[in-house]
């Protein structure tokens, strides 16, 4: 749970400050599966942004409201992780473009949209290091 006096520290049309608070559950199942020293989890969130949106709605743009979620299957090897993640989010492009107060030229508004994503990570604490 988190809370903020000032989210995006912008509300369009006026000088006021967004006040926001979001929510989630994340769950991870580490899985049985291996193949010799590489494991595998299953991991999500969804979450939930409440914005008072008074000064988006007032300045013409839609309810800023929106759930969030992701779902992804993560490869270990040693320090290794290789993150395979689905992202996203119930905002039509219209709705994430107003968020995000771009347009629909905009480079920006290509965040808006479901995604996939594959990130490597690697686990850089000395006793991680040292335990591998």
């Amino acid at each position: 749970l988190h809370y903020s006096t000032s989210f995006a520290n912008i509300v369009p049309g006026n000088n006021d400050k967004a006040d926001a608070f979001y929510g989630s559950i994340t769950g991870k199942w580490v899985t049985p599966w291996k193949w010799g020293d590489i494991g595998t989890y299953i991991s999500g969130e969804l979450g939930h942004w409440w914005i008072n949106g008074s000064g988006f709605v007032a300045s013409g743009f839609a309810d800023p409201d929106y759930t969030y979620w992701n779902a992804g299957l993560a490869f270990t090897y040693k320090v290794f992780t290789l993150d395979l993640r689905y992202y996203g989010t119930d905002q039509s492009r219209t709705e994430c473009g107003d968020f995000l107060l771009v347009g629909p030229g905009n480079s920006a508004s290509k965040w808006c949209g479901d995604t996939f994503i594959a990130t490597l990570k690697v686990d850089t604490t000395l006793s991680a290091l040292m335990a591998k």
